[in-house]
Parts: C-alpha cells; structure tokens; sequence
C-alpha cells in the first residue's frame, strides 16, 4: 500500500512537472500576442478604409472595430499589470474579432466594386443617351427656328438707299 502511495505520487509529481511548461505562460508569449492582436486590428481598419474608399456601408464593421480595439487596450492593461492570462485571452479576442472584420469588409469591398462598376455603365450609358436627346433637340429648333427665318426674309422687301 505505501508502495503503491508512493508511486501515485511520484507519477502526479512527474506529471506536473512534464505539464508545467506546457501551461506556463511567460511575457514574451504575452507580448507576441499583444503585437499579433495589434497587427490583425490594423489590417482590419486598412480593409474597411478600403470598403468605405469604395463607397460600402462600413458602419457595422466600425462598431466591430471599437469592441476589438477595447479588447486589444484591455489585454495591453492586463499585461501591465502582470496578468498574462487575462493578456493573452483579450488579446485572442481582439485577434478573433479583427479577423471577421476583415473579412467581412474584403466582401463588402468586393461587393460594392461590382457595384460600383455597375453605377459607372449604368450614368455612362444615361449620360450618351441625354447627349444624344440634347443634340437631336438642338438641331430641331434650330431648324425651325432657319425655316422661320428664312420665310421671314423671303416675304422681307427689298430697300435702296
């Protein structure tokens, strides 16, 4: 019994020691997630300037921007005051929410191009058609406005000075 006592805790003791640097979390770990979630944040606002520059509605992703950016400053607040943990768990969050920001505003991005695209034809096609209609209209008045003129002069009589 005292054999078998000891052998348990030899293995629990042996354990723990195979186990402790698997869970340990050090500062340079902490720190490189801080600097991944910051990365992935600035990518994510680079991606919906992107989407806004082309006229998508962004409003949304802004939103989502300003929960991961509270993220990211709670995480850099938990790594100063030492909670590594708590660091690296804001900053996954930031990194998980900056990620789908991006995303969605890579397909908003593309979306609206399309549709801008779309806008472009759609007033150049309008736009030859008003210039069209413009010219035609112009040229009907002003032969009209020759016809009367000259029915004018016709009737006109001459006058010697």
């Amino acid at each position: 019994m005292k054999n078998c006592l000891v052998l348990v805790l030899l293995c629990l003791f042996l354990l723990m020691a195979l186990l402790t640097p698997c869970l340990a979390i050090d500062e340079t770990e902490a720190s490189l997630k801080i600097s991944e979630a910051n990365s992935a944040l600035k990518s994510a606002f680079k991606s919906v300037w992107e989407a806004e520059r082309v006229g998508a509605n962004v409003s949304d992703l802004v939103f989502d921007l300003k929960i991961a950016e509270n993220f990211l400053a709670e995480a850099e607040i938990a790594y100063a005051n030492g909670d590594l943990n708590g660091t690296i768990s804001k900053a996954d969050q930031c990194t998980a929410i900056a990620d789908i920001v991006q995303n969605d505003a890579t397909t908003l991005n593309n979306l609206a191009s399309a549709n801008l695209w779309g806008m472009f034809w759609l007033t150049l096609t309008f736009s030859s058609v008003g210039i069209m209609a413009f010219i035609i209209f112009l040229i009907l008045i002003w032969s009209r406005f020759k016809r009367l003129y000259l029915k004018k002069m016709m009737k006109m009589k001459p006058e010697a000075t």
